[in-house]
């Protein structure tokens, strides 16, 4: 009976010998797998960092166009205002000048 728990034991040591002989294969292929994901989470990240950059480029461009477009609106209306108000003073002018005269 000693014979057959000593025989089960070295069988059992030798299975896991064998497994902790693995050990440092499955190591290196789990090594490896992890600098792999590394690297693609890395480029994928460069990327959208490109994507945004350009994203925010794009949305600046577009707020520069508008602002433009905003400036000469402004200045046209302002153009428009001046030039009713000089009409409206000159209508006031000629009316004064009636009513004095």
């Amino acid at each position: 009976m000693a014979k057959a728990g000593i025989s089960e034991r070295v069988e059992s040591l030798e299975v896991r010998v064998t497994r902790l002989e693995e050990l440092p294969g499955r190591m290196d292929r789990l090594e490896a797998q992890i600098l792999d994901l590394r690297s693609e989470v890395r480029e994928q990240i460069s990327q959208a960092v490109v994507h945004t950059d350009t994203r925010f480029d794009e949305a600046m461009s577009a707020m520069r166009v508008l602002h433009e477009q905003g400036m000469i609106h402004s200045r046209t209306l302002h153009a428009e205002a001046m030039s009713q108000s000089r009409a409206l003073y000159e209508d006031l002018v000629d009316r004064l000048k009636h009513l004095k005269g």
